[in-house]
Formats: structure tokens, C-alpha cells, sequence
């Protein structure tokens, strides 16, 4: 025999009963119960160190609770985390696979039956379109906090992947990012914002910017360019804490911005105060990227801060863009700028806009009074257009003299545009209408003359072609003295045209010198 076989029979012969003892341990088994091992962080003194900042993965399946733990779900795992920075937080479950309803929670404390609990959130769809969690939450430097994730009222467990990141910088009415230049664009986002506790009505997901005035003057800020547009809630306010706060004005889900839902408003800054400028989401709708803009709006936006108009006749220019309506005004329009004048005589006067360009739909308006809330309204004319298609009118007030007097002019809607305004004494039908005649005549006038002048050009040529045929046949010399008949004629008809012209150029200059 082949002493190969023969050892390799004895290692059969001595394995034999290692793989029956092997058979038989799977045998056991597959007849003993299943007791799997619950997760490695199913106990708060076994929590899974986090790490600095970003996204850890776990799951709960088969976790418990322990002996006094809060009240923080069922089937809870732990995390730890300690803070290297004083800054807001947020922690959330969105991304696990699959969804379950989850619940999440912060804490601090040195043991499970002693914890501080600083945010929790079950069962709420803290997750946008779902049933997961997230919660915000004020980190101290060099604090360690705890934090549990488990399911809700012995609902299905699952995977977890539990992330953690700093919330916008300027989420906290504290860490206002500052506003410069102005004017000026400050670029930001309200994705991880919050609503702190004692904030005011100031939407949700709020994010903050200061600035502080360095003149008084009124300015216009909007969130207008933001992309992509989401319905915004925008604020200014005044004071030192996020309790305590003065709205100076707020603007929430009314198309501040032309067609769009976002927001503008304007207040009247005074030199040296800190203003502070909210920006979140209308009732819980998306967030975005925020686009802030800040910027003075016209010089004469103000009743209090007319322009002086200058002497009559005149005019000035300005423009409505970025103007505002104050508190108090008339009902004048929307967007109104403002000029004052003090009649240098009693008379009456016609206020035009009508080479005013781009043309828009105006709205024009003579008042006198010392105070925006107590203006009178001026008596005028009925407004006469400027062209048929351009949306201006112009007309005539009397003025009196020595009584200062406040031009309004502002737009029918949201289009602003460049402004000229002129001022003139008024010139009525009878005046317009002998002037008109008066130019009239001058052109008759100027023709008669031109006409006349031709008819001498004519008879001139008339002459010199008669010298010219007497020296050839009498036939020619006919033809010659009969176009020089004619053209004395067609000069004595133009001589009397001119003559008719000239008076009646005499009476339109003597009719508008009486209308006018």
C-alpha cells in the first residue's frame, strides 16, 4: 500500500469526530433561540463619542431603555459631544434609511437620572415631508452634551444617521452679522435658522444683520433679489435684547417686491442708532439664499425734506425711484417725492410733468400746510393731458403771494421713473389760441415772402431772355416780352399776398399781445 494513502487515511480516521462535533453544534443552534446583542450605544454611559461636528451613523435596532432615563422615546442610543465653540447648533435624523418616527433630544448632566434636558423633539416631523426630527440648541465652549435618538411610543426602530452642524452665524439676535457698506448688499441664508425664545413676530427661521445710522434720512431695505424667491418676512427694530425689542416697521407675505414674494420697507433713520434687520420664512415655508439690500431713498422722499423748487418760470428734475409713503400722508399716490415754492405774485400758474421720461402713470398734488398730517389740498383746474397714450396731465392752481406751497408727485402704482416738473405762469385758451394764430401768421408771412422773392428771380430771368432775342427773330422776341407780362403779373400777385400777410401778422401780434 501507498504510504501516502495510508497517512492520508489516518488524517481522514482522526478528523472524523471533530466534524461530527461540528454537525451537531449547528444542530443545537438552529433549535436554540435567537438573542441578538443590542447596539454598542444603547446605554448613556456607553455613548458614542461624536466628534467635532457632522454626520454619525447607528441605528437602534434592538435598544432599550434604561432605568431613569427622561422621557426621550423607546429604544434609545447615545452620543456625546463637547463644544468647541459658543455658537448655535442643529441636530437632526432627516437623512435616515428608512423613515421611521423618530425621536431626538440634548442634554447635559454627569448621569441618566440627572439630566438637564436643553432640546427635544418627538413625533413633530421636525424634518420637512417627514416623520424624522430636528432640534436647535445654544452650545457653550467646553461644554459636553448628550444626545438621544430613539423611536416614538414603541415604533419601528431603524438605522440612524444623526448629523450635526452650526446653524447660520447670524441665526441669534446676538450674532447680528453687521451691515456694510451702504448702500449696499449682504448675502446670507436662513436654511439652518431658528426662532430664539422672546423673539417678536418676525417669521420663522429668522437670521439677523445691525447697522447703525450715520445720518438721518429715510432708507428702503428689500430681500427682493433673492434666488430662488420664497415668502419672506422682513423687520427693523431697535434695542439691546431680543426681549425687549421696538418694531419700527415689518412687512410678512404682502408682495413688497413687484411681482414676487418677497418684501421691502422703508423707515426714517436717525444718526447714531443701531438698527437691527430680521429676515425669515412666512409660516414655516421654505427657506433660501437671502440677498439684503439697504439704501437711502430719495433726498426729498420726506414732506419735511422738500427740495426748494426755484423761479417761475422753471423746472426740476428727480426721480421716485425708491421713494416711500410716509406715515400721515395724503392719499397722493404711491412712491411720492416732494418740492416746496413761495409764489413770487398773485397769479395764476400751471404745473406740468410732461416731459417727464420715461412717461408713467403720475399722480400730482398742490398742498399747503406746515405738517404732512395736516396738509390742505390746492383747488386746481381739471388735469389736461399730455399725450394720449402716456398716463401725465398737467393744470392750473392759483397761487397767492407770499404763501409757500408743497408740490406731490407720485405714482399710481408700483412703476417709479424720472421726474421733470415745470411751473409756468398759465396760459389760458384765448392766449394759447392767439398764439397759434400769431405763429400761424408768421409762416404765412414767411411764405409770402419766399414766394415773392421767386416771382422776382422769375421776372429777372424774363428780362434777360428778352435782351437776349432781339437780336434773333421777331417770333422769339414775342415769346420773350409774353413771359415777362406773366412774371410781372405773378409778382404783383405775390407783393399782394405778402402784403396780406404782413397785416395779418400786425393783428395776431395785436390780438395775443391783449390775450396774453
Amino acid at each position: 500500500m501507498d504510504a501516502r494513502a495510508i497517512v492520508a487515511g489516518k488524517r481522514v480516521t482522526r478528523l472524523a469526530p471533530l466534524l461530527c462535533a461540528a454537525a451537531v453544534a449547528s444542530l443545537l443552534a438552529l433549535a436554540a433561540p435567537a438573542f441578538a446583542s443590542p447596539p454598542a450605544n444603547d446605554q448613556f454611559a456607553a455613548a458614542i463619542d461624536y466628534g467635532q461636528s457632522g454626520t454619525q451613523v447607528g441605528g437602534n435596532i434592538d435598544a432599550s431603555r434604561e432605568p431613569g432615563e427622561p422621557q426621550n422615546g423607546d429604544a434609545t442610543v447615545w452620543w456625546k459631544w463637547t463644544a468647541s465653540k459658543t455658537a448655535r447648533f442643529r441636530l437632526d435624523d432627516c437623512a435616515s434609511v428608512p423613515v421611521f418616527t423618530s425621536t431626538i433630544g440634548v442634554y447635559t448632566g454627569n448621569s441618566v437620572s440627572s439630566l438637564t434636558e436643553l432640546a427635544i423633539n418627538r413625533n413633530s416631523g421636525g424634518c420637512d415631508d417627514s416623520t424624522m426630527e430636528s432640534v436647535f440648541f445654544d452650545a457653550v465652549a467646553g461644554t459636553t452634551y448628550h444626545f438621544s435618538a430613539g423611536s416614538y411610543s414603541n415604533s419601528e426602530s431603524s438605522n440612524i444617521r444623526l448629523s450635526l452642524r452650526r446653524t447660520d452665524p447670524n441665526d441669534n439676535f446676538d450674532s447680528a452679522t453687521a451691515f456694510d457698506p451702504v448702500p449696499g448688499t449682504m448675502v446670507g441664508t436662513n436654511n439652518d435658522a431658528t426662532r430664539e425664545t422672546g423673539e417678536p413676530s418676525t417669521g420663522e427661521r429668522t437670521v439677523w444683520w445691525r447697522w447703525t445710522a450715520t445720518e438721518t434720512a429715510r432708507y428702503r431695505i428689500d430681500d427682493c433679489l433673492s434666488v430662488p424667491e420664497f415668502a419672506s418676512v422682513l423687520g427693523v427694530y431697535t434695542g439691546a435684547s431680543v426681549s425687549s425689542l421696538v418694531e419700527v416697521t415689518r412687512n410678512s407675505n404682502g408682495s413688497g417686491c413687484a411681482d414676487s414674494n418677497m418684501e421691502e420697507v422703508s423707515f426714517d433713520a436717525v444718526a447714531g442708532t443701531t438698527y437691527r434687520f430680521s429676515v425669515g420664512s412666512y409660516s414655516n415655508t421654505p427657506s433660501s439664499n437671502i440677498r439684503l439690500s439697504l439704501r437711502r431713498t430719495a433726498v426729498n422722499d420726506n414732506f419735511a425734506t422738500a427740495l426748494p423748487f426755484g423761479n417761475v418760470p422753471g423746472a426740476v428734475t428727480g426721480t421716485n425711484v425708491e421713494a416711500t409713503r410716509e406715515d400721515g400722508e395724503p392719499e397722493n399716490g404711491d412712491r411720492t417725492v416732494w418740492w416746496n415754492w413761495t409764489a413770487p405774485e398773485t397769479d395764476d400758474y400751471t404745473l406740468s410733468p410732461c416731459q417727464s421720461d420715461p412717461p408713467f402713470s403720475i399722480v400730482l398734488a398742490v398742498y399747503v400746510g406746515n405738517a404732512v398730517t395736516s396738509l390742505q389740498e390746492v383747488p386746481t383746474t381739471e388735469g389736461v393731458s399730455c399725450s394720449s397714450a402716456s398716463g401725465m396731465y398737467f393744470f392750473a392752481f392759483h397761487a397767492v403771494a407770499g404763501v409757500t406751497y408743497y408740490f406731490s408727485v407720485g405714482s399710481r402704482s408700483a412703476g417709479s421713473a424720472n421726474i421733470r416738473l415745470s411751473l409756468d405762469h398759465t396760459i389760458y385758451e384765448s392766449c394759447v389760441t392767439a398764439r397759434t394764430e400769431l405763429a400761424n401768421a408768421q409762416r404765412a408771412l414767411a411764405a409770402a415772402k419766399t414766394k415773392t422773392a421767386r416771382a422776382q428771380a422769375s421776372l429777372a430771368k424774363a428780362n434777360r431772355a428778352l435782351r437776349k432775342a432781339r437780336k434773333r427773330s421777331r417770333a422769339q422776341i414775342r415769346r420773350a416780352k409774353a413771359k415777362v407780362a406773366s412774371a410781372k403779373r405773378g409778382l404783383k400777385s405775390a407783393r399782394a399776398k405778402q402784403a396780406k400777410a404782413n397785416a395779418r401778422l400786425a393783428r395776431a401780434i395785436k390780438a395775443a399781445a391783449a390775450e396774453c
